[in-house]
């Protein structure tokens, strides 16, 4: 049930843009105001959650706690935290302002649509049935599904709305030919493959042991796959057939490297000692360094480089609006 719990958790630390705004009285102290909107102590409390926070540390670090509410440095820390909640509630305001604005909507049947996958999502990763999660959330609180879906429409909404506003500012970001041509230029060992052998390996206990073994399959008196089975110490190496996978250079070490890389296909090696100890091997691969055709990488280029473009669209978007918006902090 651990991605259950880890789901409930995550989608109401989303009550970010939603928490308490509807728990606001007359003498609730407005804490800052975002473009002539407030936002209430009641709603910073609420996010900053001190009281919980305090009683979860109390139970493991009850010195700590001591000296963060009964000390001038505790005091300090505790408002550096608060002012740091209340700014990201400020990019939060922010944030919705800026959907409003652009008029960004979000349909009923979208938030419907989104919650059922969010669910459905949940129910499959955890390999359990819709009733067995309707246990989970009763355990919680929850009166039914149709009461968790209620809790969660506030949040998804307003989660849906930023996800569009992102899509609306980038939604002119393109990326030419040139752009991943120069990128592909300018970066060609991103797109080398090293030069790489294929080996088969028999692990023995000594070099004595590894020059016999070596010297019977050599002579032919017994196959390499044999041999695998017969000597070999290792059991993974057993379970495999001896097939170690492509190995680059430096990676089994200088010794190897300079046997292996110049040994032809088909050949064995050994008696050979690497950092992992006495081996018998034998080349079944061999392939140069190839750097891959711009054909074969474009789409990749272009899918980093557009990513990039828009991720910079957006953060120049938001600090030029964030620096034209009037905030006032009372903190």
């Amino acid at each position: 049930m651990k991605y259950l719990a880890i789901f409930v958790c995550v989608i109401f630390s989303l009550f970010s843009f939603v928490s308490l705004y509807g728990n606001e009285t007359a003498t609730d102290t407005v804490v800052a105001l975002v473009n002539g909107e407030a936002i209430h102590m009641s709603e910073l409390n609420g996010r900053a959650e001190l009281p919980q926070i305090v009683q979860t540390l109390e139970r493991s670090y009850p010195v700590f706690v001591q000296t963060l509410i009964n000390t001038q440095e505790g005091f300090a820390f505790l408002r550096k935290y608060k002012n740091a909640v209340l700014s990201n509630i400020i990019d939060e305001h922010l944030l919705l302002q800026g959907a409003e604005k652009m008029g960004i909507t979000v349909s009923a049947s979208e938030i419907n649509v989104t919650i059922e996958n969010a669910i459905q999502g949940v129910i499959t990763q955890n390999h359990i049935t819709k009733e067995e999660f309707l246990k989970y959330l009763q355990s919680k609180g929850y009166k039914d599904l149709s009461q968790f879906k209620e809790r969660l429409k506030p949040v998804i909404l307003e989660q849906l709305r930023v996800q569009k506003l992102k899509a609306k500012v980038t939604a002119n970001a393109t990326v030419t030919e040139e752009e991943a041509k120069d990128y592909y230029t300018k970066n060609a060992t991103e797109f080398t493959e090293p030069e790489k052998v294929r080996v088969s390996y028999i692990m023995l206990k000594d070099e004595k042991s590894a020059k016999d073994v070596a010297d019977k399959i050599k002579s032919g008196k017994i196959s390499f796959s044999d041999a695998v089975q017969k000597y070999s110490t290792d059991e993974y190496s057993k379970k495999t057939n001896g097939d170690l996978g492509w190995v680059s250079r430096k990676m089994l070490g200088e010794e190897f490297d300079n046997i292996a890389f110049n040994t032809r296909v088909g050949e064995v090696i050994g008696p050979l000692k690497t950092k992992y100890g006495w081996h018998v091997m034998k080349v079944t691969g061999h392939v140069q360094q190839e750097v891959k055709a711009f054909s074969k990488v474009r789409g990749d280029i272009e899918k980093e480089l557009l990513m990039n473009k828009k991720s910079k669209m957006w953060e120049d978007w938001y600090s030029n609006w964030k620096k034209n918006s009037k905030i006032k902090r009372f903190l």
